[in-house]
């Protein structure tokens, strides 16, 4: 009976002990989850966006994979985890990283930052007053997918000195549906 009281207390002991160790993995999980390491689905694929004005006419295309975007045919911007450092390191001019989500006027962003930006979401340097030590003048740049109007719609903005996400750029999945939309503004979005 000693024996059979001791197998069962070890038993409850081991049970909770895997229990405790289940619910703080799941937690962590969840964490690791709010920042991505990776473009999200929906943003991956080709777009374009069309510009004019009047006089000008150019054709952007931006290519986004798991891990890359690549505007035009220039070099792709490659994202690696983040680490720390205070000198900004000029080999790693096109790493990028992704410090997390930010939600302005009800749109959620993701804050696409090159490796020598502040790693804090969306907060800017203070500018080229000498004390930044190079480390640029924004906050990086911020990515939303959304449906609108029934299209799926890429949106990239960014901010400068400090201000809230601005200068919104539209970017569609066809040449035609680019050049079709191309001076159209939708609500809640800042230009």
């Amino acid at each position: 009976m000693e024996l059979k009281k001791k197998i069962i207390t070890v038993l409850t002991l081991i049970s909770v002990v895997v229990g405790v160790g289940s619910v703080c993995n799941t937690t962590n999980t969840v964490q690791a989850k709010e920042v991505p390491t990776v473009f999200p689905k929906n943003m991956r694929g080709t777009w374009y966006q069309y510009y004019t004005n009047g006089f000008e006419k150019d054709l952007s295309k931006v290519k986004i994979t798991k891990t890359t975007y690549t505007l035009n045919e220039f070099q792709p911007n490659v994202i690696h985890k983040y680490i720390p450092h205070d000198k900004p390191d000029f080999e790693r001019a096109n790493w990028i990283f992704i410090p997390g989500y930010q939600k302005q006027k009800g749109i959620t962003w993701l804050n696409v930052k090159q490796w020598n930006e502040p790693a804090e979401i969306g907060i800017p340097d203070t500018g080229d007053d000498g004390e930044d030590g190079g480390w640029g003048e924004n906050g990086g740049e911020f990515f939303n997918c959304s449906k609108l109007k029934g299209h799926q719609v890429l949106s990239i903005a960014n901010t400068i000195n400090g201000t809230s996400i601005h200068n919104t750029s539209h970017w569609y999945r066809s040449v035609k549906l680019a050049k079709k939309l191309t001076k159209h503004h939708y609500k809640g979005f800042l230009y």
